[in-house]
């Protein structure tokens, strides 16, 4: 999950991956996906299902429809503050989360442009780069990311986002293996 935003909220300040938190604040896959998320997290429960008694498949299309609405609510929003790295974030975010992958794509090298010293945003621009099958790239990013002190081995070992970039070779030589394939 991108690493912000709050995979995110990316608004959402002070990272244990980075080592000094950018505008970006977290990696995506760190953060609540949802609201529900967030208040299952605060009462010690998995998810959204299990706080709200909703069957699996209901929960994942209330989650869905709120990803819908915040990209559109983001779209509008940023009509208006074309820059906003908080708001091109978490738009990033909610159009990654519902399947529209060219257009967070398209956002997180934006961010990149913006913030080109930030480490959360070429590890989220990674994510969306490895969901678009561009590995070569995504990797490229992941170094970058490494070199400006992105350093959360575990959540790249375990990020749904970057499953297609973890195959290559690079991958291990650049976060060495998942811990739990050290131990085998």
């Amino acid at each position: 999950m991108r690493s912000d935003g709050g995979s995110r909220t990316d608004g959402l300040a002070g990272s244990s991956a980075t080592a000094t938190a950018g505008p970006l604040g977290r990696p995506r896959g760190e953060a609540p996906s949802c609201a529900c998320e967030a208040v299952g997290r605060l009462c010690g429960v998995d998810g959204p299902s299990d706080f709200l008694g909703l069957d699996e498949g209901l929960a994942a299309d209330l989650e869905r429809i709120g990803h819908e609405f915040q990209a559109q609510f983001l779209g509008v929003a940023l009509a208006t503050r074309a820059d906003d790295v908080g708001i091109l974030g978490d738009l990033a975010h909610a159009l990654t989360r519902i399947g529209r992958h060219a257009e967070g794509l398209a956002l997180d090298r934006r961010i990149v442009a913006l913030t080109p010293r930030d480490p959360t945003a070429h590890y989220n621009l990674a994510c969306s780069l490895s969901l678009t099958g561009a590995l070569d790239e995504a990797l490229t990013e992941l170094v970058l990311a490494r070199e400006l002190g992105w350093n959360d081995t575990a959540l790249a070992h375990t990020d749904p986002d970057l499953a297609a970039v973890r195959t290559r070779p690079e991958f291990t030589q650049l976060f060495g293996q998942a811990p739990d394939a050290a131990a085998e």
